[in-house]
């Protein structure tokens, strides 16, 4: 690595990744913050992008863990943003979705609509499962911050965005699921004993905004609009720059 290259490593789900016309890459927040780094540095800029879509923290985790191995352990920023999979209630274990996928094509679509058409019934019973249990994600998540705080001068995690209320209706009991995992979140940075680790509150931040509907896109309840990686953005440069003053 270059000794004046700045280096980004980036960790997130599809909430960080372009959609099509609605989000173009530059309008991402971490090509928000890349521009205002490069500009703020006058450095070359080295970016490990690794937002994929309907990524868990145990995916990531592998994610960092190799990276560190083939591009090594100094970095200038590390952002990790992750939780919305892990976290939201399903109507079926991942054993019978595996099951269904593998049904006969007519078998499959009758499947798949049911679940659709009946999830919050499902749900509203008590039926819920989850692909990261709040065990293992309190694990899986340490361990990613434990190796990062390592690597980075400064490490950012942003916690789960709220969902609307049309999503909640659509999946009971994510809004309460959101809360449970964030806790979880601020307690693993509470417990940090490195001053490298920063907690992005972007949940508190639009709520406080009473508007979710500017941040979070109404469809489908948690992806972020342009307003909402705006924000991103700024809350995330906002605890970089509260570090800087730390420091002088």
């Amino acid at each position: 690595m270059k000794d004046n290259q700045l280096h980004i490593r980036f960790y997130a789900d599809s909430l960080g990744l372009p959609r099509g016309e609605e989000i173009l890459n530059d309008q991402r927040y971490i090509s928000l913050l890349c521009n205002h780094w490069k500009e703020k540095t006058n450095s070359e800029l080295f970016l490990l992008d690794r937002a994929r879509g309907n990524h868990k923290i145990r995916e990531i985790l592998k994610w960092l863990n190799e990276d560190i191995r083939y591009f090594g352990n100094k970095a200038e920023f590390i952002i990790l943003q992750v939780g919305i999979v892990d976290c939201a209630p399903r109507p079926i274990p991942n054993y019978l979705r595996n099951i269904i996928s593998r049904l006969p094509r007519v078998l499959r679509s009758f499947a798949i609509n049911f679940l659709h058409n009946n999830r919050a019934r499902i749900q509203n019973f008590g039926i819920k499962y989850y692909y990261t249990s709040t065990e293992d994600f309190k694990e899986l998540y340490s361990q990613f911050v434990e190796s990062a705080s390592k690597c980075a001068k400064k490490v950012f995690l942003v916690n789960i965005a709220p969902t609307n209320k049309k999503t909640e209706n659509k999946s009971p009991g994510l809004s309460e699921s959101i809360v449970k995992y964030n806790d979880i979140i601020k307690e693993i940075v509470g417990n940090h004993k490195g001053e490298n680790v920063y907690y992005v509150d972007i949940y508190s931040e639009i709520k406080k905004h009473n508007n979710i509907d500017k941040y979070i896109t109404i469809e489908d309840g948690h992806h972020i609009t342009i307003e909402g990686h705006e924000l991103y953005a700024k809350e995330i440069l906002k605890l970089d720059q509260e570090a800087d003053f730390e420091n002088i």
